[in-house]
């Protein structure tokens, strides 16, 4: 994987800074042509639908320079994997908790499917 962990930290906790005034944030993963990237988005309705979840962006942290995650080279799944280790290290952070505490916290592909790393339950946000 490309990029440290420690640089992610940093890009992480300034978006979710500039995004503080809204309920949820989604960290949304694309696939480019040569990397997985990553952009922090705010809104403040969710739906879902036909079991994809919808949003709109009411806000974006850093849509014109993601972070690059890692070269294409690997599978989605990997990325996924990976992807949720560094969650589960950040969102452990006393920081992260702090910035994120009343806030919905969710991840994944573009496609609609969402992590909700900080619910027991997704239904939770109804």
């Amino acid at each position: 994987m490309t990029n440290e962990k420690r640089d992610f930290n940093k890009w992480f906790v300034k978006g979710l800074q500039a995004l503080q005034e809204e309920k949820y944030i989604c960290a949304n993963l694309y696939k480019d042509e040569d990397d997985y990237s990553c952009e922090l988005v705010g809104t403040d309705k969710i739906v879902k639908d036909s079991g994809s979840w919808n949003f709109d962006e009411k806000k974006v942290y850093d849509r014109q320079t993601p972070y690059l995650l890692c070269k294409s080279d690997y599978s989605e799944d990997r990325v996924l994997k990976f992807f949720k280790k560094i969650m589960n290290i950040l969102l452990s952070k006393k920081e992260i908790q702090t910035l994120l505490k009343n806030k919905v916290f969710m991840y994944g592909f573009i496609d609609g499917k969402l992590y909700f790393p900080n619910l027991s339950d997704e239904n939770e946000i109804f």
